[in-house]
Formats: C-alpha cells, sequence, structure tokens
C-alpha cells in the first residue's frame, strides 16, 4: 500500500530510512504476512490460542 501511495504521488515515503529504522533492517512484504498467516492456518501452529503475533519486523509501540 505504501509503495503505491508513493508511486501514485499521495505520499512521500524514504524506504531505505524506513528500513534503517527497523529492527530487522528492511521494509515488510506481502509474503511476509502470508507466512504467518499459513503458519497459524497449519497444524504446527495447533496448540497456539489467543495470541498477538506481530508481523512487524520488531517495531513496537
Amino acid at each position: 500500500m505504501a509503495r503505491a501511495a508513493e508511486e501514485s504521488g499521495e505520499m512521500l515515503i524514504n524506504f531505505e530510512a524506513l528500513a534503517s529504522m527497523t529492527p530487522v533492517r528492511r521494509t515488510g512484504t506481502p509474503h511476509d504476512v502470508a507466512a504467518a498467516t499459513a503458519f497459524l492456518c497449519s497444524d504446527d501452529a495447533g496448540f497456539i490460542t489467543g495470541q498477538i503475533i506481530g508481523v512487524n519486523g520488531g517495531w513496537y509501540l
């Protein structure tokens, strides 16, 4: 979404600066969210209940 907003001129985002402030040193991708979702839908996550899993590269507030 951020890249689409940048490309349309709606928003100016410096992705390199954003990545340098993120603990994992990169910006997130749809694949990152999909991987977490696939894990939670798998049998490997069968004993996980009531958790909040932040797919956020280490950002916290």
